[in-house]
């Protein structure tokens, strides 16, 4: 059985963090008392605190319930509080919580520290301990104590804040009575039955169609896995046929390749034939052409000499002409040095200029710089006469003026000290009177500060004296009012004892126990009766069930008639009963069943007919997109070659719209390179001519054209002249020309290149592309024809998958509905033979109607008792309640009593101080009068020294102002003199004349330099003139030597290309007739494209069959299919223990609901019970008859709403908002007594704060007289204990007798208000 011994606070509220206040809690009474706010209510916040880790109220998350750091004077405080109890098994157990609170910069930090049990281990005996997160041990703690967290926090220690929760809301009130009954979780596990029940329910119709939709599944994966087996056999046939026309079309192109390597071999050797013949013909031109050029210049028996001799001589040529270059590049390079020697020499002139303009102006500013420095010093010396300068005639010396300088720094450096000095004597005079000063005011100082402390001592004295004299006032206490006292004492002891041997002699205890015992035996003659009541409704229950049994079989025939009513039209459809009757419910389901099945059938041939269908379909698409995709591409390539030509020869005209045969475009093209060829051969001729021309008028000085003279003074300068201007243009036609002919050239290897294209251009567009156009045409007319029929099939298998779909509807909600409602019948039919069977063997037995008037007999018995009881207990409350009063005046009487003793004592005390603090008044008025007569001197003597130091400083501060002028005016004409110096010292340290005497020299210097560069480059340019006509007499016999190489080369070119002909043609011969090779080539092409059109068709025959077997393998794959045997074994697995767990919840629900339903009806009845009897026995007034608490089930379940009413009169009046402030406290503190006795079997504990709040005297009584009554019916259980915490020390007392307690706690506060429990003996 749970009890607690003792506990520890520590750092708790106001209990002080450095010592250890421990209380001990006795059985069956544990009293602590204390005045307000000594921290009482702290040791029920520690108990509840260590029981079950709540924080009191309103603490800030615990910063409020630790003892604050800054009372304590500390930065961070530790509490604890150690709890040591006996577990419902008596074994000892302590729980240590342990707290830290911490003062940081802004706010307080509230942390858990350890929290620990100990035990002792029973094998050994030795102590262990365990430390645990919070919510652990607060689990734990609760469970070691035998009750529920809700009871410790509600009922055994509750908060006086709290105490009043019994009459709190609704909402409130509810959630604490559903923790106290435990009552949440039970409802919640009787909703969460009730919803898995009805989840479960729902799983298994859910299992059901799941069950049959995979057994579908299941057949059709079948059906699948033998399409797949069947299309890869096709495709390996397919693919063998496929292997082998393709082997044939690679022989063909194999031969169309050889073909046309022959065909390209013969278009080349051509084109090289006709260029060559081309490249001849103009060679041979032009070699006539320069040797007539040759024979006119004169040059044709120098024509004799080979190549080689005329390549040596124009080496020669090139070697002197590169020497006369270099000399000429030399003397150009040497011109233009001296004439940058030149320009550099004019720009170092005219900087000089400059320069030397500068200089002479600097020299000027000297000048007058010496003037006004030398004007300066003669006017200071004239104004301080600190030296004798000399005359005015000239410039002072440079020693004069060092002079000058020395004597005005010592002039001032000895104003300076001068005025040092002055400062130390003012500052030393200043001193000596500072510390004459300092001396008297520390004297004076002293003594007022001695006035001030004496006059602050006899103020205070006086404030005593007054109320030490209103205390002795109050303290007015005579002989007379004390024997009045002692006589009220004696008249109240005698009342009490009247009293208390009345109640004595009535004896009522005996007859309330009397009236007791014959309740408890008519409550176990109800008992029993209500017994033989339950057997008999069981057995009258069982005719009920069979009523209804029969009620719900006509019900459930109903709906099957209405159910297959009402889906009589889908019926009919399914079943093929139109106009007939349907079968019995008992076959319905397998006939539809059978229905279904021959819908599935013919809907499974019709899909495969589709398939076939869509299967030829496909294979046709195939083709057609293949014969379309070669037509696009042959078109494609049509365009390409087209494109090609169109931008080769673009390239060639140079222009967009051109002729498209290359060959027409090559005739053009070499008809045009043929005339290019003749009138370059024209001008080369036209140059040698030319060239003869003027050679021949220089050496002949005649035309050689004409034979006419020419004069050589005024003709023949114009005649050579206008030659060599024809000869200059010559060059740039023949240049123009051969690159015209170069061009013709390129043109005609792009044309040449270009014919294989065309004629693969001619192939496609008259043989291939027109071919696949027909077979194309022909494809799309079966395509369009297979379209239609697949149409028809598509439509027709979606009608029957529609009918084949709407009979599982029909099946799923209207057969197997009506199929389960025809099992329902069959089993309610069982039942009701069952029950019409144990009907018959229970109708001996006596009525219900019966055992209840013998129950209503045995009821109306025990309230008579009840009411003679309770008349009783009335009579003995109102006797209980004048003994109570006659105890309390007895002891207010005795409390006044010893109050008039203390005072007369305190009065006498009181007087004796008086007295000696008037004297010590009298000793402090004397001082103070002496104090004042010596401060008065020293005061005078004080002001005598400040002013005579207010004197000195004025006097000081004129001489040093005096002092500080002058030598500011000397530091000022210092600066001004230097500032007038540093100029003329700067030209000075510089050597600015000797630099004008230098810059002087030089530009005489650089003039004479510019006149001799100015001759070199005279003479230089004359030297490059001459150069230059030798280096054009040097080109024009290079000319004429390179005229003759040229014809020397071209007679061998000419040669070289007569050769290349004849081995041309030679090989043309070799290669074969090209007309019979392009006959041949035509008629394998058209071989090839058999073959390859055959292989086509296959292979969309065989892209429909891979398209099946693809689409029935990623059927089979999809989910629906994948794994479906295990899956369809699952499903059927998962649907048969769903229904048997289904069953299961079904039966722990209703068992389940029923014990909660007896367990909360007969705890309510014990609570109300235990509650009527105490108010009966502590309520003092009428008005009242007793409270209960109501329980009020809310609809449709098992949940309660409770409240607190109080009957008056037979009438039920909720007692929230209509009773007073003490009935309040009373009701609650009632039922808190009653939950614990109903709830605390294994924790007899119930701590009580200040339970007399707002009752008044007689109500208080009658609470004491019942908690005391409680105490002698649980003396004999080991495990109670009652602790009662209260300010009033009356109401301790009264319960507080030496049969239940020895001693009492009380709680007091020292001086530095930290809260201490001591022990206390309990007196009578």
């Amino acid at each position: 059985m749970c009890t607690i011994d003792k506990m520890l606070i520590k750092g708790i509220r106001s209990f002080s963090p450095d010592n250890q206040n421990v209380v001990e809690f006795y059985k069956p009474l544990t009293l602590i008392v204390g005045h307000n706010g000594a921290g009482k209510t702290t040791i029920i916040e520690c108990l509840k605190q260590a029981c079950t880790g709540e924080l009191p109220p309103n603490t800030r998350n615990g910063q409020s319930f630790i003892h604050d750091p800054k009372v304590a004077g500390e930065t961070e405080v530790k509490a604890q509080i150690k709890l040591r109890f006996r577990t419902a098994t008596s074994q000892p157990v302590v729980v240590i919580r342990t707290f830290q609170l911490t003062q940081k910069k802004n706010a307080l930090q509230f942390k858990t520290l350890d929290q620990t049990l100990q035990t002792f281990n029973r094998d050994t005996g030795q102590k262990q301990a365990l430390s645990y997160r919070c919510a652990d041990i607060d689990r734990i703690v609760p469970s070691l104590m035998g009750v529920s967290k809700a009871i410790l926090e509600n009922v055994i220690f509750v908060h006086q804040e709290d105490s009043n929760w019994p009459l709190s809301d609704g909402q409130t009130l509810k959630k604490k009575f559903d923790d106290i009954f435990a009552a949440t979780k039970y409802t919640k596990a009787l909703q969460e039955m009730r919803k898995l029940r009805t989840e479960k329910t729902a799983e298994v119709k859910e299992f059901r169609l799941r069950l049959e939709h995979l057994k579908t599944h299941k057949d059709h994966s079948t059906k699948l896995k033998s399409e797949i087996a069947d299309g890869q056999e096709k495709d390996r046939n397919y693919m063998t046929q496929i292997n082998e026309l393709d082997q044939q079309a690679q022989a063909f192109q194999q031969t169309l390749d050889e073909m046309n390597v022959k065909l390209t071999a013969i278009a080349d050797y051509g084109d090289e034939l006709k260029q060559l013949k081309t490249r001849h013909e103009m060679t041979a031109k032009q070699n006539a052409d320069a040797f007539v050029k040759l024979q006119k210049a004169g040059l044709a028996e120098d024509l004799d000499s080979t190549p080689e001799e005329f390549r040596t001589w124009l080496e020669s040529m090139d070697e002197q002409m590169v020497e006369l270059r270099r000399k000429l590049g030399l003397t150009e390079r040497n011109i233009l040095s001296k004439k940058q020697l030149i320009e550099a020499n004019k720009a170092q002139f005219t900087r000089d200029v400059k320069n030397q303009g500068r200089l002479a102006a600097d020299a000027d500013n000297h000048a007058r710089n010496l003037t006004e420095r030398d004007r300066f010093m003669r006017r200071i010396a004239a104004q301080t006469g600190i030296m004798q300068l000399p005359g005015n005639d000239g410039n002072l010396s440079s020693g004069v003026v060092a002079a000058f300088h020395e004597a005005l720094s010592n002039k001032q450096e000895a104003l300076k000290q001068s005025l040092q000095q002055l400062k130390d004597s003012n500052r030393k005079q200043d001193d000596e009177v500072g510390r004459l000063i300092e001396q008297v005011s520390t004297e004076s100082s002293s003594v007022a500060n001695g006035l001030q402390m004496k006059q602050q001592q006899t103020k205070q004295r006086e404030r005593q004296i007054q109320q030490l004299r209103g205390q002795v006032e109050g303290c007015a206490v005579s002989r007379a009012m004390l024997d009045d006292i002692n006589a009220q004492e004696a008249a109240c002891k005698a009342n009490a004892e009247r009293v208390q041997d009345k109640l004595q002699r009535m004896n009522l205890d005996a007859e309330v126990a009397k009236h007791q015992t014959a309740l408890d035996e008519l409550q176990r003659k109800a008992s029993a009766l209500r017994q033989e009541r339950d057997k008999l409704t069981l057995a009258a229950e069982g005719t009920t069930r069979l009523r209804i049994k029969n009620q719900e079989i006509l019900a459930k025939e109903e709906q099957v008639r209405a159910l297959l009513a009402s889906n009589r039209t889908k019926l009919d459809n399914l079943l093929g009963t139109r106009g007939k009757e349907l079968p019995q419910p008992d076959r319905l389901k397998v006939v539809a069943e059978q229905a279904v099945a021959r819908k599935k059938t013919e809907l499974q041939g019709r899909g495969s007919e589709l398939q076939q269908m869509q299967g030829k379909a496909a294979s046709n698409e195939g083709v057609l997109r293949d014969t379309r995709a070669e037509l696009n591409l042959k078109k494609d390539e049509m365009e390409d070659l087209r494109h090609q030509l169109s931008q080769g020869l673009a390239r060639v005209y140079g222009q967009v719209e051109h002729q498209e045969d290359p060959n027409v475009a090559s005739q053009q093209i070499d008809d045009q390179r043929a005339e290019h060829v003749g009138r370059l051969q024209r001008v080369k001729a036209l140059a040698l001519h030319l060239n003869h021309n003027k050679t021949f008028a220089q050496s002949h000085h005649r035309c050689c054209t004409c034979d006419r003279a020419l004069n050589p003074a005024t003709e023949l300068a114009p005649f050579i002249r206008k030659q060599e201007e024809d000869i200059s243009t010559i060059p740039q036609k023949q240049r123009a020309l051969e690159a015209t002919v170069q061009e013709s050239q390129t043109k005609l290897a792009v044309i040449k290149r270009l014919q294989p294209l065309w004629l693969r251009l001619q192939s496609l567009r008259d043989n291939y592309i027109p071919a696949l156009q027909r077979k194309a045409d022909s494809l799309e007319a079966d395509t369009t024809h297979n379209s239609q029929r697949l149409e028809e099939l598509q439509a027709e298998y979606a009608l029957l998958e529609h009918e084949f779909q709407e009979g599982q509807k029909v099946q799923t909600q209207v057969v197997w509905q009506a199929d389960q409602l025809h099992r329902d019948v069959q089993e309610r039919k069982q039942e009701v033979d069952h029950l019409r069977v144990s009907s018959a063997a229970s109708n001996a037995q006596r009525s219900v109607g019966d055992v209840d008037n013998d129950l209503d007999t045995v009821e109306a018995d025990k309230a008579a008792e009840e009411r003679a009881k309770d008349e009783l207990l009335r009579r003995q409350g109102r006797l209980r309640g004048e003994i109570a009063t006659a105890n309390d005046e007895w002891a207010k009487v005795r409390e006044e009593k010893l109050r008039a003793s203390n005072l007369a004592q305190q009065r006498s005390t009181l007087e004796t101080r008086i007295t000696d603090l008037e004297s010590e008044c009298s000793s402090l008025q004397q001082q103070l009068q002496q104090d004042s007569a010596k401060r008065e001197p020293l005061d005078a003597k004080k002001r005598q020294y400040l002013s005579e130091r207010d004197a000195q400083r004025a006097d000081a501060r004129r001489r040093e102002s005096e002092s500080e002028t002058q030598l500011r005016d000397i530091h000022n004409l210092s600066n001004q003199l230097a500032n007038r110096n540093q100029p003329i010292q700067e030209y000075i340290s510089q050597n600015k004349a000797d630099a004008l005497q230098r810059l002087t020299a030089d530009l005489d210097a650089c003039k004479k330099r510019q006149d001799k560069l100015e001759a070199e480059v005279q003479a230089l340019e004359a030297e490059r003139a001459d150069q230059d006509v030798n280096i054009k007499t040097h080109d024009e016999t290079q000319r004429q030597l390179n005229d003759c190489l040229s014809y020397k080369l071209g007679k061998q070119t000419e040669e070289e290309l007569g050769r290349s002909i004849d081995q041309v043609t030679a090989q043309i011969g070799d290669v074969g007739d090209q007309e019979a090779i392009v006959a041949q080539f035509k008629r394998a092409e058209g071989e090839k494209q058999d073959v390859v059109q055959q292989q086509n068709m296959m292979l969309g025959s065989l892209a429909t069959i891979r398209e099946g077997v693809h689409r029935a393998q990623r059927d089979l794959a999809s989910p629906n299919y994948r794994d479906i045997d295990l899956r369809y074994r699952k499903q059927l697995i998962e649907l048969k223990t769903t229904e048997m767990a289904n069953s299961d919840l079904d039966k722990y629900h209703k068992a389940l609901e029923k014990a909660l339903l007896a367990f909360h009806t007969t705890k309510m009845s014990d609570i109300n019970k235990i509650i009527k009897e105490l108010w009966q026995k502590t309520y003092r007034n009428q008005d009242i008859d007793y409270i209960q608490v109501k329980a009020d089930a809310e609809s449709g379940q098992r949940s309660y709403n409770y409240r607190v009413v109080m009957i008056s009169g037979g009438a039920d009046l909720d007692m929230r908002g209509r009773c007073s402030a003490g009935q309040k406290v009373l009701a609650c503190l009632i039922i808190r007594l009653a939950l614990a006795e109903t709830f605390c079997l294994n924790c007899g504990i119930l701590a009580l704060d200040e339970p007399t709040t707002n009752l008044d005297a007689e109500n208080s009584a009658s609470l004491a007289e019942a908690l005391r009554n409680i105490m002698m019916t649980r003396r004999e259980q080991e495990n109670f204990q009652l602790v009662i915490i209260t300010h009033d020390e009356r109401f301790a007392h009264m319960i507080g007798t030496r049969e239940h307690a020895d001693h009492l706690w009380r709680i007091t506060k020292d001086d530095n208000q930290h809260s201490h429990i001591a022990q206390e003996d309990l007196l009578e």
